[in-house]
C-alpha cells in the first residue's frame, strides 16, 4: 500500500492553499538559483550545479496545466535577474533564462500526461522522465551554451555539454524525489536501512577519499543497486542524494578520480555531473524494474488464491493426473472431485483397475484432445467425466479432468417427462370436452335452423299476400331477423362443425356472385338509404372456389359494411386484377377501426371497441369465418381503416388459368 507522490498530494490542493505551494517551490528554486551563483569555477562560464532546474520541473508538475504558463514566465524572469546579479550580459542571461523555463516545460510535458496524477513507478514512467531529461537538457544546454559563447566567449559545444550535464544531474537527483510514491510500510528493518546507509557512504569515502586518485568511482553503484532492488524507491532515493552529495563535497577537497582525469573538453565538474546523472539513472530504473516485478507478484498472487479458491469451493469436480507410462500421480482434486469420483482416487494417485484410470487410458495423446464418459453405476451418483490433455509435460502428460454431478440432470429429465405426460393428459381432456362442446352446438344449431327455416318460409308466404301498410312492416320486421338469426346459426355451425363441403370447388364469376349478393341484401340497403357503387371489369373475372364458401366470404363482408354505415352512407366495391390477382375491396363509410384492433377482429368472438360501445349487433365470428374460408381459397383477407373515415375490406384470391 502507498501514499500519494508529494506532487500528487500537493496537486490535490485548492484555491489558495494550491497556489501557496507552487509560489514557495518557485521561492525555493530563485534562492537556491542565486546560492548556486557562488559555485562559478574561475575561468568557467557555466554553474557547476544547477539544483534549481530540479525545483523548477517540481513546480511545473504541481501547476495544473492551463495555469502552467505563469510557472514558466515566473522561471524566466527568476532566472534572468539571478543571472543579472552575477554579471552576465542582458542578452545571455535572457536566453539562458528561456532555456531553464524551456527544459522545465519538456520535463514536466513528458512526465505528466495532461492533468494526470504524475508519477515514477513503472519502467515506462522512468524512461519518459529520462527521455524528457535528455531532450529537454539537450534544448538547454544547446540555447545557454550558444548565448555564453557569443556573449562571453569559449567553445559553444564545450559549454552546451557543461550546461546539459549541470542541469541534468539535477534534475535526475531532486525531481524523483517529489514524484515517486510513498510505501505506508517501509521495506527492511531500521537497522538494516542503518547499515545499508552507512555502508554506502563508507563506499563513497573509500573511492572519492581526499587525495586518492585511484579509479574506484564503481564502489558505490552495487550499493545503490542493493538498495534500489531491497527497500522503497523513496529509500533509494534519499541513499543517491546522500552519495551524491558524499561525492560532490569529496570531489572539490579535490579526491576521486574526475579530478585527474579532467581534459579541456570534459571539466571535473562536469564529469562529477555526468556520474551523478549515471547514479541515478541506475537506481531509478532498478527501482521500477523491482517495482514491476513486485506488482507481478501481488498480482499473481492475488489469481493463485482466487483460482485455488475457486478450485476448492466450485460444485463442479476437477482433477489433474499427470501420466507417466504406467504411474497416475494425482496433483490436485477438489473436493467435489473426491465426493463423486470417491474409491476412484486414492491419496495421491487414481486408484489402480478403477473405472476412472480405465477412461484416462484410453483417452487419445496429443494436447488439446478430449473425451466425455458416462458413469451410470447402481448405488452411485450418476457422473459425467471430461478428459482433456492439458500439457505434454517432461515427466508425462498433464491431464484435467472435469466431473458433472450428473443427478440433478436426471431429476430434471424425469420432471419433463412427468410434466409432459401431464400436459398430453390435459390437452386430451380438452380436447375431449372440445369435442363435447361442438357436438352441442351442433345439436342445438341443428334443432334451431329447422324452425327457424320454416318461420322464414311461411313469412316469405305471408309476404307475398295482400297486407296492408302496418302489417306488410310487422311482416319485413319478422322476416329481417329471422334471416339475421339464421345467419348467426350458420356461423355457429361452421365453427362447430367445419365440415368440408360436398361441392367440388368450380370455376366461378366473381362479379356474378357480387351482384347476387348484392340482390340478397337489396332490402337492408333500401330500409336504410344506402348507396352501394360497383367498379369491375365489363366481363367475367374468374376464381377457382366453392360457390357456397365464396358467397358467404362476399355475403359477411358486405354484411359488415352495412351495419356499420350511417344511414344515408354509400359502400364501394371494386374488382381488380393486381399483380395476377383478383383484389376485392369493400370500402364502407361509417366510424372506421382503431389501428390496434385491425388484427384482432379477426380472432373469434372477438368485437371492435367501437362496435360494442355503439350497440351494433353481431356475435364476433363473421371475420373469422371469411379468413378461415379465404385461407383454404389460397388468398388473404386485410382490414385497412386510420380509425376515423370507414374500413375497407380486401380479399385476394387467385385467378383461374385458363387454357386455350
Amino acid at each position: 500500500m502507498t501514499f500519494p507522490n508529494l506532487a500528487a498530494s500537493a496537486r490535490q490542493l485548492r484555491g489558495a492553499r494550491h497556489a501557496l505551494v507552487v509560489a514557495l517551490l518557485l521561492a525555493l528554486s530563485a534562492v537556491v538559483a542565486f546560492a548556486s551563483t557562488s559555485m562559478l569555477s574561475t575561468g568557467s562560464h557555466v554553474f557547476a550545479w544547477w539544483p534549481a532546474a530540479g525545483i523548477n520541473v517540481v513546480a511545473a508538475v504541481v501547476a495544473r496545466r492551463r495555469r502552467r504558463w505563469i510557472v514558466l514566465v515566473v522561471v524566466v524572469v527568476t532566472t534572468a535577474s539571478i543571472s543579472l546579479l552575477a554579471g552576465r550580459p542582458p542578452a545571455v542571461a535572457l536566453v539562458g533564462a528561456i532555456a531553464v523555463a524551456a527544459e522545465s516545460w519538456i520535463v514536466t510535458y513528458f512526465s505528466v500526461d495532461g492533468d494526470d496524477e504524475p508519477r515514477l513507478t513503472t519502467t515506462r514512467d522512468i524512461l519518459r522522465f529520462l527521455a524528457g531529461v535528455l531532450f529537454g537538457g539537450v534544448i538547454a544546454g544547446a540555447l545557454a551554451g550558444t548565448s555564453i559563447a557569443l556573449g562571453l566567449g569559449g567553445d559553444p559545444l564545450v559549454l552546451g555539454f557543461t550546461v546539459f550535464a549541470s542541469h541534468a544531474s539535477a534534475v535526475v537527483v531532486i525531481a524523483p524525489l517529489a514524484l515517486v510514491n510513498r510505501f505506508r510500510q517501509p521495506m527492511g528493518s531500521p537497522l538494516a536501512r542503518v547499515t545499508h546507509l552507512v555502508l554506502l557512504l563508507a563506499s563513497v569515502a573509500v573511492a572519492f577519499a581526499p587525495g586518492s586518485t585511484a579509479a574506484l568511482g564503481f564502489l558505490p553503484v552495487p550499493f545503490l543497486a542493493w538498495a534500489a532492488f531491497s527497500f522503497t524507491m523513496s529509500f533509494a532515493l534519499a541513499e543517491l542524494i546522500a552519495a551524491s552529495a558524499g561525492v560532490v563535497a569529496l570531489t572539490l577537497l579535490g579526491g576521486g578520480p574526475f579530478v585527474a582525469s579532467a581534459t579541456p573538453f570534459l571539466s571535473a565538474s562536469a564529469m562529477l555531473e555526468l556520474y551523478v546523472v549515471t547514479l541515478g539513472v541506475t537506481t531509478l530504473l532498478i527501482s521500477s524494474a523491482r517495482n514491476e516485478r513486485q506488482q507481478l507478484e501481488e498480482r499473481n498472487l492475488a489469481s493463485g488464491t482466487l483460482l485455488e479458491e475457486g478450485f476448492r469451493l466450485a460444485q463442479y469436480g476437477f482433477v489433474v493426473v499427470q501420466k507417466d507410462a504406467a504411474v497416475y500421480r494425482l496433483l490436485q482434486a477438489n473436493p467435489a472431485a473426491r465426493a463423486l469420483l470417491g474409491d476412484n482416487l486414492a491419496e495421491d494417485r487414481v486408484a489402480a483397475g478403477s473405472w476412472l484410470r480405465g477412461i484416462i487410458a484410453h483417452t487419445a495423446h496429443g494436447v488439446g484432445e478430449r473425451s466425455t464418459h458416462t458413469s451410470d453405476v447402481a448405488g452411485a451418483a450418476p457422473i459425467e467425466v471430461t478428459v482433456t490433455v492439458a500439457a505434454d509435460a517432461t515427466f508425462g502428460e498433464i491431464l484435467l479432468l472435469s466431473v458433472v454431478d450428473l443427478r440433478a440432470v436426471r431429476a430434471a429429465e424425469e420432471a419433463g417427462r412427468l410434466q409432459l405426460a401431464r400436459e398430453k393428459e390435459v390437452v386430451d381432456e380438452l380436447r375431449r370436452l372440445n369435442q363435447q362442446k361442438d357436438g352441442f352446438v351442433s345439436s342445438v344449431t341443428h334443432e334451431l335452423r329447422t324452425p327457424i327455416t320454416t318461420v322464414l318460409g311461411f313469412t316469405e308466404e305471408l309476404a307475398d299476400t295482400d297486407l296492408d301498410a302496418v302489417q306488410s312492416n310487422y311482416v319485413a320486421i319478422v322476416l329481417r331477423n329471422a334471416e339475421r338469426l339464421l345467419r348467426t346459426i350458420e356461423d355457429v355451425l361452421t365453427f362447430s362443425k367445419r365440415m368440408p363441403t360436398t361441392d367440388a370447388p368450380t370455376e366461378l364469376d366473381i362479379v356474378e356472385l357480387v351482384r347476387a349478393v348484392l340482390d340478397d341484401v337489396r332490402l337492408s340497403v333500401r330500409d336504410r338509404d344506402l348507396r352501394i357503387t360497383v367498379d369491375a371489369p365489363g366481363g367475367p373475372v374468374h376464381v377457382v372456389a366453392d360457390q357456397n364458401d365464396l358467397t358467404r366470404v362476399i355475403l359477411n363482408l358486405l354484411t359488415n359494411a352495412i351495419k356499420f354505415t350511417p344511414e344515408g352512407g354509400t359502400i364501394a366495391i371494386s374488382v381488380e386484377n393486381v399483380d395476377g390477382e383478383l383484389d376485392l375491396a369493400i370500402a364502407d363509410s361509417g366510424p372506421g377501426i382503431d389501428p390496434a384492433e385491425l388484427e384482432r377482429v379477426f380472432d373469434r368472438f372477438y368485437r371492435a371497441s367501437a362496435a360494442s360501445s355503439d350497440g351494433v349487433p353481431g356475435t364476433g365470428l363473421g371475420l373469422a369465418i371469411v379468413r378461415d374460408l379465404v385461407g383454404e381459397m389460397h388468398g388473404t383477407v386485410a382490414l385497412e381503416s386510420d380509425g376515423r373515415s370507414g374500413t375497407t375490406a380486401h380479399v385476394r384470391l387467385p385467378l383461374a388459368v385458363r387454357v386455350g
